[in-house]
């Protein structure tokens, strides 16, 4: 099919050769990705999705390393690369991290098919790999909208390298991007991975380093992963694998037939990537109009002290076919929604969290239930003024495949605060949503198309997201794409209805 796209193939190819002339700037030292900046207090963040991840599979793990975290725990229809999602909502009082899950599950995830029911290492070193790719990714708002503003939200190229190696006992993995952005007139670095990883004992594993993290069972909504999320890259149109933050982390891993543990230390807290007012600009009903880069206010930091250092932890395995996880996290949010009326600044408040999720076979397609208390300590509470507040999750999910070529998966998810004042609650009784995902694909898998939807019935919000790929060669593929936003201007996807978009990519993978 090559000599029907020539003069796609070459602009791929030069695409390809101009990015990686600008490969050095790798020479500096890539530097941690910031939080993003926080809104007045009267905007929110972003509503959002991200990639869902699910638990293990397997009963009984293979000491190895295997090639996808949690790749048994994508939801039926999921892209098999994926990453998490966001969260958008302007003077609400929902904690920050409320979770949006990602399309699909990303190799880069830390799940249960690597360390137990992965495939096992080879007995001899399998050398150097090395992968990568070449992409360029376009955006544009469906509608002029006021101000100075202007209609691209995506215009970038992009190019990867991606080595690997391996050997008996570890593992190690560098995966660094190039890109080259007209919307912020930068060509800048971004460490996507690097990771060592080494099997101490057949039942122990231990490494680090910084890539990206999934936790949970939700499709695009996450309860139980409290690491960063990426919310810009959701809703301008990005692959799905960019719908998580990496993060900067030590893991081990014990693992047995019976229980597996995972324990996830990372020493400086990362929030969570949202609308800043550069690529996308959430209203703002004080300002009458969307953000501007000059109207968000700096969060206060957290400080880089090992007291304020945050501990993921997860027990899982499978019993009777029935996959089971319990959940904890001690650290802080993952969006700056609370306000210091005093410093008149937007902070980050303390968090702990516990939960659970299971999965199972159910009438011919596949059940996921999953819960999470966020607890806010009552002292924080009560020295800030319009403070994060307690709050219990819950979702209920079944995927199934219709007929051979699509399936279908639907959620129900709800949020209920406490102590929530009656003035600032849009519903006394809580928060629903309801999800609706079709994946559609050909049986050579050439072609596909998908479409997911939120829809709150509590508040009106809702998004909608379609796509459609197109392989024309092993290593080329375009996607077509639109993200449509709309819902009450103080909820989570209608602060972003004049950043609704529609998107293009094209890359080439070798």
């Amino acid at each position: 099919m090559m000599h029907r796209c020539p003069s796609a193939i070459r602009f791929v190819g030069r695409l390809g050769v101009l990015l990686l002339s600008c490969s050095t700037a790798w020479a500096q030292p890539q530097p941690v990705v910031p939080g993003p900046p926080a809104v007045p207090p009267d905007a929110q963040p972003p509503p959002g999705p991200a990639p869902s991840d699910s638990i293990e599979s397997n009963p009984t793990p293979e000491p190895g390393w295997g090639t996808t975290d949690d790749a048994s725990s994508n939801p039926v229809g999921s892209e098999p690369s994926g990453d998490s999602l966001p969260h958008v909502a302007v003077e609400s009082s929902t904690p920050a991290d409320v979770g949006w899950s990602s399309e699909s599950k990303s190799a880069e995830d830390w799940g249960p098919d690597a360390m137990d029911g992965g495939d096992v290492l080879d007995p001899e070193p399998s050398g150097v790999v090395v992968h990568g790719f070449a992409e360029g990714a376009f955006g544009s708002r469906v509608a002029a909208v006021p101000g100075s503003r202007g209609h691209l939200t995506l215009a970038e190229a992009r190019a990867r390298l991606d080595v690997s190696h391996e050997r008996q006992w570890a593992r190690g993995a560098l995966v660094v991007d190039v890109v080259a952005d007209q919307i912020t007139n930068e060509v800048s670095p971004e460490l996507r991975e690097a990771t060592v990883h080494a099997q101490i004992t057949p039942w122990w594993e231990f490494g680090g380093g910084r890539r990206v993290i999934t936790w949970g069972t939700g499709d695009l909504v996450f309860l139980n992963d409290l690491f960063p999320k990426d919310y810009v890259s959701f809703f301008v149109g990005r692959a799905s694998e960019f719908y998580k933050a990496p993060v900067t982390h030590l893991r081990s891993g014990w693992f047995s037939s019976v229980v597996n543990v995972d324990l996830v230390w990372m020493p400086v807290p990362e929030p969570d990537v949202t609308p800043d007012g550069r690529r996308l600009s959430p209203y703002s009903p004080s300002l009458g109009r969307g953000l501007e880069p000059q109207d968000t206010v700096a969060p206060r930091p957290v400080p880089r002290r090992l007291s304020h250092s945050e501990v993921a932890a997860r027990v899982h395995s499978t019993t009777a076919g029935v996959e089971w996880a319990l959940y904890g996290y001690v650290g802080h949010t993952k969006q700056a929604t609370a306000w210091d009326s005093t410093a008149m600044q937007p902070l980050y408040s303390r968090l702990r969290a516990y939960g659970a999720s299971l999965r199972l076979p159910l009438l011919g397609g596949v059940t996921s239930l999953e819960g999470a208390y966020y607890d806010v300590p009552d002292e924080q509470r009560s020295d800030v003024s319009n403070a994060d507040r307690s709050e219990l999750r819950g979702l209920a999910a079944y995927d199934h495949e219709l007929v051979s070529w699509l399936t279908a998966g639907v959620q129900y998810y709800t949020e209920w605060r406490q102590d929530e004042p009656s003035s600032m609650a849009r519903s006394p009784d809580g928060k629903h949503w309801v999800t609706c995902r079709l994946t559609g694909r050909t049986d050579d898998a050439v072609a596909s198309l998908g479409a997911f939807a939120m829809f709150s019935v509590t508040d009106g919000d809702r998004h909608l997201r379609v796509d459609a790929s197109y392989r024309l060669t092993d290593g080329f593929t375009t996607t077509l794409g639109v993200n449509l936003m709309d819902g009450p201007r103080d909820g989570r996807f209608g602060p972003l209805r004049d950043d609704s978009n529609v998107y293009l990519r094209a890359r080439y993978a070798f």
